[in-house]
């Protein structure tokens, strides 16, 4: 038997004589054309759709510019209710900016019922805006007054009071 110039697909195709095997499709194989080099395939499909791709191009530039500047908006308004959050004394600014974005209100990038979200931030999350420490002398811890009052204070009582008050020490001192 002589050989036949067969291509390598026609060569692996099966003859389909045999049972159980697939029927031969088509006898011509599909060669790809001499001008079609895989390259540009896209730019060719989008051509033939009627779709230009530098206006689809343009498009996305513009639409990605557009999400930029809505990112930067949302940035800078969480800045600003931050900012108004740590000078509240806010121990966790970040987390309040999140649960009171929706309800602030901003006109020019700037925070209009700050006020009002940092009294509704207070009362509902105490623990994020600590108490000042007071220093001193508590109203219940005060000193009394009056000439029989140094004889009444204990010896830590004077030297607090000569720590804190030295003039105010010495006076009631004399006084006694």
């Amino acid at each position: 038997m002589e050989k036949e110039n067969l291509t390598p697909m026609e060569e692996k195709k099966p003859s389909g004589g045999m049972p159980g095997s697939p029927a031969p499709v088509s006898e011509a194989v599909l060669e790809p054309s001499a001008g079609d080099t895989g390259e540009g395939t896209s730019e060719s499909a989008a051509e033939a759709a009627g779709e230009d791709p530098r206006a689809e191009l343009l498009a996305l530039r513009q639409q990605l510019t557009r999400e930029k500047e809505e990112a930067l908006a949302e940035a800078e308004k969480t800045f600003a209710l931050r900012l108004a959050l740590e000078r509240a004394g806010c121990l966790d600014s970040s987390y309040l900016a999140h649960r009171l974005k929706e309800q602030a209100v901003f006109q020019d990038g700037a925070l209009q019922n700050g006020d009002e979200l940092l009294d509704r931030a207070r009362k509902a999350h105490p623990v994020f805006f600590p108490r000042p420490r007071v220093e001193g002398v508590r109203p219940a811890e005060g000193i009394p007054s009056g000439r029989a009052a140094y004889g009444r204070l204990s010896l830590r009582q004077r030297a607090g009071l000569f720590k804190r008050d030295p003039e105010g020490y010495r006076a009631m001192r004399a006084a006694e």
